[in-house]
């Protein structure tokens, strides 16, 4: 039975349902955490600013890391920000754009796209727009960013012909494909589970103290790190491979399956849930 002082998790695919909400019984299996001296936060892929809404839901009790592992923020206060530099980028940021991905840059406190799509249209028309940025405007040898991320549409495909240029950077950066989806640049040796280092160093609290849950590749290495790496029933088989727990449940209902199950040792949670 493991000790569980640290619950980190994951935010989109993991701790937030399809729609992008947090639930109810998740908020109160959050708050009893608190009560039972163990600490919680997110590590996500998400910049602090569109992941303050939900920290405002929880208690959270540890600092957040956003943007891969790059950014490290207790409240709004940045504890620490590992950029890289854009000068070997232009030409896939180029190339991409021209393909007609969503390219994103997070820079400092602003995330910003290269190119109007239908994903910033959506965004705009949700009250949450993005600033673009024109490719001309950016000092490519001197500017620096702290995540960059190609997307295409959720229903298509065709990311597979930017594979090539992806694979002209990859030693340079620490790179996430996702499928043929897209993929997300940070710099190199940052990713989540070294994140979880620095965090656990912080705190005074040891890795094997950790319970950790995610869902998609860039989960992976946390899990790994982490006393317990627990999968959300819908995480992709890749992710599912390098945890500890597999949850019966998806989403945000796994997330607190695992938290019942591995940090507060209630065994009979899934049965209870199944009657």
């Amino acid at each position: 039975m493991h000790n569980i002082r640290l619950v980190v998790t994951d935010l989109d695919g993991t701790l937030l349902g399809p729609d992008t909400s947090i639930s109810e019984e998740a908020v109160q299996t959050i708050a009893e955490l608190s009560k039972k001296g163990i600490r919680f936060t997110f590590i996500t892929g998400r910049p602090y600013y569109a992941v303050e809404r939900f920290a405002q839901q929880l208690v959270i009790t540890a600092p957040i890391v956003t943007c891969n592992g790059a950014v490290l923020c207790d409240g709004e206060r940045v504890l620490y920000r590992r950029s890289f530099p854009l000068s070997n980028l232009e030409k896939l940021v180029r190339t991409a754009v021209l393909k007609g991905f969503t390219v994103l840059m997070f820079q400092q406190d602003t995330e910003y796209s290269f190119s109007e799509t239908r994903w910033t249209r959506r965004r705009k028309a949700a009250g949450r727009a993005v600033p673009f940025l024109e490719i001309a405007a950016v000092d490519w040898p001197v500017e620096t960013a702290d995540k960059l991320n190609i997307m295409t549409e959720a229903e298509s495909t065709g990311f597979d012909t930017l594979l090539g240029l992806v694979a002209e950077v990859k030693d340079l950066y620490s790179v996430t494909v996702y499928g043929d989806k897209g993929c997300e640049i940070v710099a190199k040796g940052v990713n989540k589970a070294v994140a979880l280092q620095d965090l656990c160093k912080q705190l005074g609290i040891s890795e094997n103290e950790v319970l950790a849950i995610g869902d998609n590749e860039n989960d992976n290495k946390m899990l790994a790190v982490a006393g317990v790496g627990a999968a959300v029933g819908n995480a992709v088989s890749s992710t599912k491979s390098y945890a500890d727990y597999l949850c019966t449940l998806p989403f945000t209902e796994g997330a607190v399956e695992a938290i019942r199950v591995i940090a507060m040792h209630d065994v009979d949670y899934i049965s209870r849930k199944d009657d």
